[in-house]
């Protein structure tokens, strides 16, 4: 199904825009990939952890967790198996993700030490984070900026965020629901809904948040893709319950519910939550945690912390519903994304990486001018140099996410409000 705010199919590109993308795309996966080879990405050990684990015949500890989740040092479970593997010394995290996955991976990991499995993944996930600035231009096609110029913006919103940094330095498996979810999308933009579809059912049996961005081929009625999509979650899903059974299933939706009910206080949150419970602390005279260190449970937050953003949430897609079909297709992509990203528990930074690779549709909603300042302003306040100095001032408040967090907040806003573009 074709959609009116889709552009005609890209022209042929020019090899020089090949050679700059293909020169852009080597330096930047030699670059992190020598800089981080046989490094120890937490993030990553949790798949690893839980591979291993249905690898020895032990499923039933998949998602071993500290007490509060969040709390430091290996989830109990997992600590002889640490030490056998002789990494008891490194920071293990628990793993969230669906059960099949732990599965599929436990024969290589069976075989494969931690080392050469995180390097083989770093290498992957590298090439993927390399090719979002060309998917990013080619979903959206602005006509105010040429495609060198968004390769050259893009590449450096890849190599100086503080969100993609970030992921990139826990080798974070959002890296390739982002990647998935983009071609997702260049799919969708490109008449190709089963594909589409299909795609972004994959992204949500990895990460449930994908899920949401089935709204989008719902307000576009385009029932190919979403029937694609559910097809595609659910079938895997199937598979899952038959492979792992039901109860490790319910262990996973435990640990989402527990997560669900507390504030996680951390300079890599992005949360509204966090900032919320901030200005709730400083109201109330309650000392807040030392940001500058590792994430802190908050288990006593008001409910009222945890339901302003629900509602937001609930305000943003009612808005997207009644007037998406006005806005241009990588408008509301952006939109979509974007209040993802924001209206969570968890709002990690690396989930920013998907809408600042969509940042191209801002062309599509504002003047050339408004655009680039708006791409000024998220680029300086998203930078890790910024974020790196503002750490420092983590000690009574998690001051490094207020900046981006509120021009987030502002072009959401911005996006939901803006008139549609003329037909």
């Amino acid at each position: 199904m074709s959609h009116p705010s889709f552009d005609p199919p890209a022209p042929r590109l020019p090899l020089r825009l090949w050679v700059l993308q293909a020169v852009l795309a080597v330096g930047f996966i030699y670059t992190f990939v020598s800089a981080f080879w046989d490094g120890w990405p937490a993030d990553l050990s949790a798949l690893y952890f839980a591979a291993k684990s249905v690898a020895i015949g032990t499923p039933e500890i998949i998602y071993a967790a500290p007490p509060d989740f969040f709390s430091p040092g290996t989830p109990p479970e997992w600590r002889d198996l640490a030490v056998q593997l002789g990494v008891q010394d490194r920071v293990i995290l628990p793993y969230l993700y669906p059960p099949i996955w732990a599965y599929a991976l436990a024969p290589v990991v069976d075989h494969v030490a931690p080392a050469p499995f995180f390097n083989v993944v770093l290498i992957v996930q590298m090439a993927m984070l390399a090719a979002l600035p060309a998917i990013g231009y080619a979903i959206a096609r602005p006509r105010e900026v040429s495609a060198q110029v968004w390769l050259l913006v893009g590449y450096g919103l890849l190599a100086l965020s503080a969100p993609s940094l970030g992921a990139i330095i826990q080798n974070q498996p959002q890296i390739a629901v982002t990647f998935i979810v983009m071609l997702s999308i260049l799919c969708a933009t490109r008449d190709r809904p089963v594909a589409a579809g299909i795609l972004m059912g994959l992204a949500a049996a990895i990460k449930l948040q994908p899920a949401l961005f089935g709204l989008v081929f719902l307000i576009h009625r385009d029932w190919r893709a979403a029937i694609a999509m559910s097809v595609s979650a659910l079938s895997l899903l199937v598979l899952s319950i038959l492979v792992a059974g039901v109860d490790l299933h319910l262990a996973m939706l435990s640990r989402l519910d527990q997560i669900n009910g507390m504030v996680v206080y951390t300079k890599v949150n992005y949360a509204l939550e966090s900032l919320l419970y901030h200005l709730h602390a400083m109201r109330a005279g309650i000392p807040l945690p030392d940001g500058r260190t590792l994430a802190v449970a908050i288990l006593d937050a008001p409910a009222w912390v945890e339901w302003i953003p629900k509602l937001l949430l609930l305000v943003g897609l009612a808005t997207l519903v009644r007037k998406g079909r006005a806005m241009s297709a990588p408008a509301l992509w952006l939109s979509l994304t974007l209040l993802g990203a924001l209206f969570g528990p968890l709002s990690w930074g690396h989930y920013f990486i998907l809408p600042l690779m969509l940042l191209p549709a801002l062309f599509h909603v504002f003047s050339t001018r408004a655009a680039w300042a708006w791409l000024a302003v998220i680029g300086v306040l998203f930078s890790y140099p910024v974020f790196s100095a503002l750490i420092a001032y983590n000690q009574t408040g998690l001051v490094s996410i207020v900046p981006p967090l509120i021009v987030m907040l502002a072009l959401g806003l911005r996006l939901l409000t803006a008139r549609p573009p003329a037909a």
